[in-house]
């Protein structure tokens, strides 16, 4: 998208729409904190954008800035406006303004998916995680629920697929490569092994194949010291 350059104009941020597909996770934690004491003693020091539809002002890049101007009493923010046709042209603006200027994390980026935000304005590795999960099963709605329990735990979403596709390679069984198993090993490393890293350790330090077959099929955790019976 060639998005317009733009007018400046100064807003209420009071009457300014926050885009619901950002991720939550954004608006908490020590970056948020430091922006909210920077907002409190040096004001708002360059203008947010805001893509105006129907005659509403969505928040693109300055989402954050515009809830603590709500939280603190700021009465005026200045604002680049962007005309904008419909919501995707706004979330495409979100997105390549915001990526511009800001790190976003994985599970971030996760978690807007799941509040709407089009895939295809997501990383690549994102996507490709994403389609995985919808490959493995066969229903949106159940992927998504994964995803979900993903961002929960503050987890990427890759680093669960990585693990998947090393653990199926190193075991190298017709069973692990089901649709079934693979959801069995989701399910075991999200609610009992709890990291898909201590996953790819157990395979880099050759873990016998049916301690981590055995684990899985019986829900139970591999806990550090499994190399002393071995």
């Amino acid at each position: 998208m060639k998005h317009n350059i733009g007018t400046i104009e100064v807003l209420n941020p009071n009457e300014i729409i926050l885009l619901e597909a950002n991720s939550s996770l954004r608006y908490k934690g020590p970056k948020y904190m430091g922006l909210k004491r920077s907002i409190k003693n040096k004001g708002v020091l360059s203008p947010i954008d805001v893509g105006r539809l129907d005659n509403k002002d969505h928040a693109a890049n300055g989402n954050r800035r515009t809830k603590i101007c709500c939280e603190t009493g700021v009465k005026e923010i200045r604002a680049i406006v962007h005309n904008v046709k419909n919501h995707d042209e706004l979330h495409e603006l979100f997105m390549e303004l915001t990526l511009n200027t800001q790190q976003i994390s994985a599970v971030q980026l996760t978690d807007m998916y799941l509040k709407g935000m089009n895939a295809k304005y997501l990383n690549l590795s994102i996507r490709k995680s994403i389609q995985k999960l919808n490959d493995i099963y066969k229903a949106t709605t159940k992927s998504n629920a994964v995803l979900r329990r993903m961002v929960n735990i503050n987890k990427s979403p890759r680093s669960y697929v990585i693990a998947l596709e090393k653990l199926v390679e190193y075991v190298n069984t017709d069973e692990v490569k089901t649709n079934e198993f693979a959801k069995k090993i989701l399910y075991w490393m999200l609610n009992i092994q709890k990291s898909a890293w201590d996953v790819t350790y157990c395979i880099k330090a050759s873990c016998p194949v049916e301690l981590l077959v055995d684990s899985i099929n019986n829900r139970e955790e591999i806990t550090d010291d499994w190399w002393v019976n071995v």
